[in-house]
């Protein structure tokens, strides 16, 4: 399973070999991961990765065969270390799959074997039953407002794509709502803290359009804004 394939609504590129070995002569990061040998924390690391945190929007990296210090372990990189690596992807602790290339490189004369894992585009991604999350150097459960955090970008990567910036603008709506009953009287709100309950209620039910003229709900959101704005307000 590659990047589009798991994760099509992302701008998915394979990195090059380059990429890989300017990430791995760094230091960890909430983008790169160094384990001795392969271990359970290895697929922790994974689904950190997968849940991409941060929001970087690329790949994250745990490599085999350093030390946290960079160092070399010499640990022999197989067939059946590639094999087994590759088939986390699918394994059912997962939920959902990661999208996971597997390399073997030999960088500065050590040998390693590198997992390139790709964003999902369905957050929070699930290692036994625990969404794990990368901050920083360190892998860590995530904490319940994380948690929130990783569940609002999968609802708004699948939304239609004339409507996810309505959604980017979601707080804004709240403090306009918070906001409505201190204005005097016939005032407006200011064009930035207007309400919008999608664009294509705002495209194709305008208030003030012929459409729009017969239905009442539009109307009634119109009264509430002075005449000239009546072409400006959106309709529910």
């Amino acid at each position: 399973m590659n990047c589009l394939q798991a994760s099509p609504s992302l701008q998915c590129r394979r990195m090059t070999d380059e990429e890989i070995a300017a990430l791995v002569r760094g230091d960890e990061s909430d983008r790169v991961e160094r384990k001795e040998s392969l271990s359970d924390r290895v697929r922790k690391a994974i689904c950190s990765f997968a849940n991409d945190l941060a929001g970087h929007r690329r790949p994250g990296l745990v490599v085999i065969g350093q030390r946290d210090d960079g160092s070399c372990v010499n640990l022999t990189i197989n067939d059946q270390l590639l094999a087994t690596l590759a088939g986390i992807r699918v394994e059912s602790a997962f939920a959902p799959f990661p999208a996971i290339d597997v390399k073997r490189m030999t960088i500065d004369g050590c040998d390693v074997a590198v997992v390139v894992v790709h964003p999902s585009s369905s957050p929070p991604v699930r290692y036994d039953g625990r969404i794990w999350v990368r901050v920083g150097p360190t892998t860590r459960i995530a904490t319940p407002e994380e948690e929130q955090r990783l569940s609002e970008r999968r609802r708004a990567s699948h939304l239609p794509f004339d409507v996810q910036a309505v959604a980017a603008t979601s707080s804004r709506k709240t403090i306009a709502g918070r906001n409505s009953s201190s204005r005097p009287s016939g005032s407006s709100p200011p064009m930035e803290n207007r309400p919008s309950w999608g664009s294509s209620c705002w495209r194709v039910t305008r208030c003030g359009s012929s459409q729009a003229r017969t239905s009442s709900s539009c109307v009634s959101m119109a009264r509430s804004y002075p005449p000239r704005h009546r072409e400006q307000a959106p309709c529910r």
